[in-house]
């Protein structure tokens, strides 16, 4: 048990519960080009948060979402709109 709950400690995932799990979210976000630029959007407004400039934040979130599950969010029709009014 915790301190804060009555509930026992969660314990550690395996190996492979996390490569389940990562295999499931990189799938979901995969067929739901929606969901993948909620996730982009996301991750570019922390680097906003911390000053980074609009523009600059974006390419950095579309960077990590081809590095960490092989999306390019670059090609959506949703980047194509962002940069075409900053423009």
């Amino acid at each position: 048990m915790n301190a804060i709950s009555k509930f026992p400690e969660p314990k550690a995932p395996t190996q492979q519960e996390t490569a389940t799990a990562f295999r499931v979210l990189q799938y979901s976000l995969m067929i739901d080009a929606s969901y993948a630029w909620s996730w982009h959007c996301n991750i570019a407004m922390t680097s906003v948060d911390e000053g980074m400039d609009h523009a600059a934040a974006n390419r950095a979130a579309a960077r990590f979402m081809k590095n960490c599950f092989d999306i390019d969010v670059t090609q959506s029709a949703e980047w194509k709109s962002l940069f075409k009014e900053a423009a």
